[in-house]
Order: structure tokens, then C-alpha cells, then sequence
């Protein structure tokens, strides 16, 4: 991992994501595809085909990596961090040793994303390094030669679990898959 500092801050504009994956990925953040546009408004990012988002798991599989993004069902303290991976899949918490991003929240409840590693938040991107202090999402980057493949030329690049209200699964889940050569 490399420190990456974010270039611009504050919701919903900031690219603490994007200053995240360029840091586990050890890239520029140019090299990155941002999630925001300087034609979005204040609310946020204006892409409803998802394109943006499409760019971004397309240059994270470029690298040789897919995401696995954990939602837990509300904000935990930072300090409960630990404690709620014993709740994630099995492998997940095998590739966190290489690095992961949270998502949560700073002491003034701004949406942040932080770099944690072994025994927590091991970089935070924004320049005044504040952190988070709760969090309620963990996303980890996961090698592509252990993702099964689905369909040919169809290849699994991201899946999204949250907590299920099933009792046989702990999770439900959502998975992004793109079209490939092959």
C-alpha cells in the first residue's frame, strides 16, 4: 500500500474512494476514474446509467482485482471494527491482510472512506487525516485468479452483501458482472 492523498474533500464532491483504491492498488490518482464530475450538482453525482461507476470496476479488474463490498446494517464505532469481521465471509477476511477500504463516518458525520489494514485504519486520504469514527461498510479488493468466472466471456467484478434477514444466510448479495474478450 502507498499513501494517497485525496485531491478534493467534503461530500458528495470529495474522492476519498477514488484516493483509496489508488493507495491498495499503488497508482496515481489520475490513474483512477473518479465518481464525480464537475458538471454534478451539490446533491451528488448526476450518472444514472451508472457509467461512471461501470469505468471504475472495469479499471479495478484492469489491475487484476474485483470488489467485494460488505454493508453492514448500521453505524458501528470504529473501536467494534474487529468484532464485526468475525461476521464477514471467509473470503473476504483472507485477502484483508493486503489492505481494505472502510466506509463510514467522521467526527462530524461526513461520509469518508479510510485504508485499513492489520489492526485497523491504516491511512486516511484527506489531507487533515481526521479519520472516521464509525463505520458500516468494508469493501475488500479480491485477486481475480481466485473469482470463479460465470457465462463465458462474462466475468464476476464486484459483488455487494448486506446483512440478510434470512436466518440460513448471513448475507444477501448482488453481483456486478461485465461483458469480456475473454
Amino acid at each position: 500500500m502507498i499513501p494517497v492523498t485525496q485531491t478534493r474533500t467534503g461530500a458528495p464532491k470529495g474522492n476519498c474512494t477514488e484516493a483509496c483504491i489508488a493507495s491498495l492498488l499503488e497508482c496515481s490518482l489520475e490513474e483512477v476514474p473518479s465518481l464525480w464530475h464537475e458538471d454534478d450538482g451539490e446533491e451528488g453525482p448526476r450518472d444514472p446509467t451508472g457509467q461512471r461507476n461501470f469505468q471504475l470496476y472495469a479499471f479495478i479488474v484492469s489491475r487484476g482485482f474485483f470488489f467485494a463490498c460488505y454493508r453492514f446494517e448500521h453505524d458501528y464505532p470504529l473501536t467494534e471494527l474487529a468484532q464485526q469481521f468475525k461476521r464477514l465471509p471467509v473470503p473476504a477476511v483472507t485477502h484483508m491482510e493486503q489492505g481494505y477500504i472502510i466506509g463510514g463516518h467522521t467526527p462530524d458525520g461526513v461520509p469518508h472512506a479510510v485504508v485499513g489494514g492489520v489492526g485497523g485504519v491504516v491511512h486516511d486520504p484527506n489531507p487533515s487525516r481526521r479519520g472516521i469514527v464509525t463505520f458500516d461498510e468494508v469493501t475488500v479488493l479480491v485477486p481475480l485468479d481466485v473469482v470463479w468466472e460465470v457465462p463465458k466471456h462474462r466475468y464476476r467484478v464486484g459483488a455487494w452483501y448486506r446483512p440478510s434477514t434470512k436466518d440460513d444466510a448471513p448475507y444477501d448479495a448482488w453481483e456486478l458482472i461485465m461483458e469480456g474478450d475473454e
